[in-house]
């Protein structure tokens, strides 16, 4: 589990949260839910909704989309 003092310094390098002061990136570092997903597993998927936000603690995140049977990378997200 990531440290409160952590999750402040990880969202302090993000630009959505610049700005925001101790007490508010404090309350944000409280409210985030932690999650880990295993290697190739699917976080959610093509035409689905997702009502979550997705931030990169540590390792990476592929984003495909499949068109005509096959599986074309868009892109390979990393930590900030």
């Amino acid at each position: 589990m990531i440290e409160t003092l952590e999750r402040i310094a990880f969202l302090r390098k993000i630009h959505l949260f610049h700005g925001l002061g101790d007490v508010e990136l404090e309350t944000i570092a409280n409210q985030l839910d932690e999650i880990t997903y295993s290697k190739d597993e699917v976080i959610f998927a093509q035409e689905s909704k997702s009502e979550n936000f997705y931030m990169i603690y540590k390792g990476s995140v592929k984003i495909v989309r499949k068109q005509q049977g096959k599986e074309i990378q868009l892109a390979n997200l990393v930590k900030n």
